[in-house]
């Protein structure tokens, strides 16, 4: 299969602010209906994908991660709804086009990996099956070809005897190939941008390894743009070029991997962090950031982390905190304390 960009080799040592932006997501909001009326759960979320890029969206369970795909995806249904912004691919705005239009976007130009392979994957037809749907949709293959090109594919992701086991049926495969077949029907009809939700939760770690190596190689040699989401900062480190980490619906901190790993400047992110075990520290405790993630109705009216925070204080409370640039270019965090002074010590 013949890819449809450069590669993203191509793309290497380029800074993402000059790369051609792929995927553009600006002041996104999306609420959902509930028994306390429509909710805000995407807070007026920006965010940019270059050529070539691969940007890790990580936080915790709730954050609003999976919402923001689904909507990149044009995806949101009743009783959700994006109530402002917008998503536009390849400069096309997403939400002009119709549901039919959409449809021949979506695997084209624009594919997911959902995070659980075993309920994405239809259990009646067989792998190949239905990664030859993709192609014969998108590309208008004969069955002949398609089913070919489905064989390719499951070569491509790395599964032994690919001819035979295009032939077996989801729950033939383990969870680990399961996930390569995901992969393989996301790239079968090469699109500029790969939307990987979760991609190695629930995996082991050697299974982890196999499927970010993968992914390091597909993106080289297809070289589409990248949107990586988990709450596994280890995962990140190894996939990225750029985090953006969420926390209660909003973009909380915006760095380069190396600027966010080495000088996390938002109190949430350096509470992440902390929150991970290391190999070279034997403890029996574990950090853990205190209090739970608010409500998405009952979010405060000021800094959203700030019951959480200990460096938090009156004026973190008054109103909504904007993205404030900082340190390195192109980073950015939504604190009002992150001088170098107020970031010295453990505080979260």
């Amino acid at each position: 299969m013949q890819p449809s960009t450069a590669p993203s080799t191509a793309l290497a040592g380029t800074p993402a602010s000059t790369r051609p932006p792929v995927l553009q997501i600006e002041d996104l909001s999306v609420e959902f209906l509930t028994e306390h009326g429509w909710v805000t759960v995407i807070d007026s979320l920006s965010l940019t994908i270059g050529e070539g890029e691969s940007v890790g969206l990580v936080g915790e369970s709730g954050s609003g991660k999976s919402v923001t795909s689904l909507a990149a995806m044009a995806l949101i249904k009743h009783p959700g709804r994006v109530s402002g912004g917008h998503v536009t691919l390849d400069g096309v705005r997403l939400d002009r086009l119709s549901w039919r239009e959409m449809e021949d976007v979506r695997g084209k130009k624009i594919a997911m990996i959902f995070q659980e392979p075993m309920t994405s994957l239809n259990p009646s037809f067989t792998v190949g099956e239905q990664i030859a749907e993709v192609v014969r949709r998108h590309d208008g293959l004969s069955r002949k070809q398609a089913a070919e090109r489905a064989v390719n594919m499951l070569d491509t992701v790395g599964i032994p005897r690919a001819r035979e086991r295009a032939r077996a049926y989801p729950h033939e495969f383990s969870g680990g190939m399961r996930q390569r077949v995901m992969i393989g029907m996301a790239l079968a009809c090469s699109p500029r941008m790969l939307i990987a939700d979760e991609p190695t939760t629930a995996l082991d770690v050697t299974t982890q390894i196999q499927i970010l190596d993968l992914l390091h190689d597909l993106r080289a040699e297809f070289g589409m743009a990248l949107l990586f989401i988990s709450h596994d900062l280890g995962v990140i480190a190894d996939i990225a070029d750029r985090v953006a980490v969420m926390y209660a619906g909003q973009l909380v901190e915006t760095a380069s991997a190396d600027e966010l790993f080495a000088r996390p400047s938002h109190p949430y992110t350096r509470g992440l962090m902390r929150s991970m075990p290391r190999a070279d520290e034997a403890t029996e405790t574990f950090f853990a950031i205190p209090g739970a993630p608010p409500a998405p109705w009952d979010f405060p009216s000021g800094c959203r982390f700030a019951p959480r925070c200990s460096m938090a204080g009156s004026d973190c409370t008054q109103g909504p905190i904007p993205l404030i640039p900082v340190g390195a270019a192109d980073a950015a965090s939504r604190c009002l304390r992150t001088t170098a002074a107020d970031l010295e010590g453990p505080h979260l």
